[in-house]
């Protein structure tokens, strides 16, 4: 029986999602390592992560305005064959992601930590763990934005197995390492906080380091072979931030939505404010699954219009996006048998615990729009037209969500539920609104 194309480009999508999702699940699971073990320390520990957290995913996101245009750039080269203009672009695209962390993300994390010692009145145990485990993370500032430069050569290049592999191998170090640093087990230096984000370190240097002996050995032919930095090509940088800078802005609103979440739950007593931020742990690596799902739709979009075959991306699209649909929408439904025990790993008190499970049973509603939304954005990435994605994230993030949030914690303090709706209603907005422009738009290459 012969297969239709758009459902081989449904199942090359779903393919190259499925590694990438696990991947990325993988790749975030460190966060989650650092909340298993460093919450045992005890009270006001889970509450300086979610801090941390904020500022360095605030600052992970600028990655992507050159990440995403990166996708583009790299899976179009690859999917035309032309081997020396990928090397190539390669190269700068590794260039220029080093630029913008040392110029960039670095400079801005260590502003935000600061500006909120100073700014931020908090518990004082809270500002010591922020500033221990600061002391140290920054450095994945650095070596993500490398080794998931590696990542997408892979998955362009068909070795998405092996990519989801090597961050699988990163996680098994980073779950033993991290308890001998934190506790100093073994004879391993005791270093508490610090020991969590020192684990993290590690784990992301052995990612690059296995990424960069698999593609060695697959794809040597990818692999840039020098050492210095070549001379930047200003109009492919160029292009590449075209590409990248509305996807950036989008991943900076979401930091500003989980921003204002934080502040606003702060005010609350602090079992509530550590069930939130296990619980906001917790959802970001359920929304690490789209992004995911957003790199597989991107990279086989830009395969098919790099090899001049874009005619069945647009029924293949739909059908990839009724998929994800249908999966979040089971994992929402089922919310309700298993968030409360996984939620009782990371936390004992029962305060903790309920609070941590309601906010995840409404953030996972909230999932299934959200999935569908980052269908749309992997495809828009691997077009390399992704401006509609900020317009539509402007319109329910800016003008929907953050307004409301603002107002409901104003007008009805301690009453996180209206907090929670405000949320589902932007994720459902931004959809929409993504949606309409896919649909009216048709599949324009």
């Amino acid at each position: 029986m012969k297969i239709s194309a758009p459902f081989r480009c449904f199942q090359a999508m779903a393919k190259a999602s499925g590694f990438a999702s696990i991947g990325y699940v993988v790749d975030y699971t460190f966060q989650l390592v650092d909340m298993f073990w460093l919450a045992k320390l005890g009270p006001a520990v889970p509450t300086a992560l979610t801090i941390i957290s904020v500022y360095l995913f605030f600052s992970l996101a600028l990655n992507e305005i050159v990440g995403s245009g990166s996708v583009s750039v790299i899976s179009q080269t690859i999917g035309s064959r032309d081997v020396t203009a990928a090397r190539r672009k390669i190269l700068q695209v590794l260039q220029l992601k080093l630029g913008f962390a040392l110029g960039l993300m670095v400079p801005l994390f260590v502003i935000f930590i600061n500006l909120d010692a100073v700014l931020v009145g908090k518990n004082i145990d809270v500002q010591t763990h922020v500033w221990a485990y600061a002391g140290v993370i920054w450095a994945s500032l650095i070596v993500i934005p490398v080794y998931t430069t590696l990542l997408t050569v892979m998955r362009s290049a068909n070795l998405g197995g092996m990519a989801t592999t090597i961050s699988l191998v990163a996680l098994v170090a980073n779950f033993g390492i991290t308890p001998l640093l934190v506790f100093g087990w073994l004879g391993a230096p005791e270093l508490g906080v610090a020991g969590g984000a020192m684990g993290a370190v590690i784990a992301q240097l052995i990612t690059l380091g296995l990424s960069v002996i698999c593609l060695n050995r697959y794809r040597p032919d990818l692999l840039p072979g020098v050492m210095r930095l070549p001379k930047p090509d200003w109009k492919l940088h160029r292009k590449i931030i075209d590409i990248g800078w509305p996807v950036g802005f989008t991943l900076l609103i979401f930091q500003v939505e989980a921003i204002i979440l934080v502040a606003c739950i702060n005010s609350y007593p602090l079992a509530q404010s550590d069930g939130f931020g296990v619980g906001l742990r917790l959802i970001a690596a359920i929304f690490s699954i789209n992004v995911g799902v957003a790199v597989g739709a991107g990279v086989i979009t830009g395969n098919y219009i790099g090899g001049g075959n874009a005619g069945p991306l647009k029924k293949a699209t739909v059908m990839f996006m009724a998929g994800v649909a249908l999966v979040s929408a089971v994992i929402a439904l089922s919310a309700e048998y298993w968030t409360r025990i996984l939620v009782s790993q990371f936390v004992q008190d029962p305060v903790a615990i309920s609070f941590a499970t309601t906010f995840l049973q409404f953030a996972l509603v909230a999932n299934i729009a959200f999935a569908c939304s980052h269908v749309l954005i992997g495809v828009f990435e691997g077009r390399g037209t992704t401006k509609p994605i900020l317009m539509s994230m402007v319109a329910s993030f800016v003008l929907i969500e953050f307004p409301l949030l603002l107002w409901l914690n104003h007008i009805l303090p301690f009453q996180p539920e209206p907090l929670w709706m405000s949320m589902i209603a932007a994720y459902i907005a931004g959809f929409s609104s993504l949606g309409l422009y896919f649909w009216r738009q048709g599949y324009p290459v």
